[in-house]
């Protein structure tokens, strides 16, 4: 079931490893355009784990994208954990892509408000 399936992704992402990281990030990929989309986005908030990975940045910024707000929203605020997302954020917010600036914009108001 997508339940188990989701437990097993949170426990691997719990133990940062190379193995680890290439499961998250296939399981993004592949679903985070999917009606399935459950996986990548409990993939895409274990990845915050990996900070100053360029693959794991890149795999984060395609999920911001994502047609599923769980998955933008995830991704999002596990670019602001990784700290990757400074040099970015102006091409995003004021880019063609409401899905990812939209993502990006609530993020960031969130960490603002919860004062971390």
């Amino acid at each position: 079931s997508v339940d188990i399936k989701c437990s097993i992704l949170r426990i691997i992402g719990k133990h940062a490893c190379e193995e680890n990281k290439q499961i998250l990030l296939s399981v993004l990929t592949q679903y985070k355009n999917s009606e399935d989309w459950a996986q990548a986005a409990v993939a895409a908030t274990m990845l915050e784990n990996y900070s100053g990975d360029s693959q794991v940045t890149s795999a984060l910024y395609e999920a911001i994208s994502s047609p599923n707000w769980y998955v933008r929203k995830n991704g999002a605020n596990s670019l602001i954990e990784v700290g990757e997302y400074d040099e970015h954020v102006n091409y995003i917010a004021n880019g063609k892509d409401r899905y990812a600036s939209n993502a990006l914009a609530y993020a960031m108001r969130n960490r603002k408000e919860s004062g971390t």
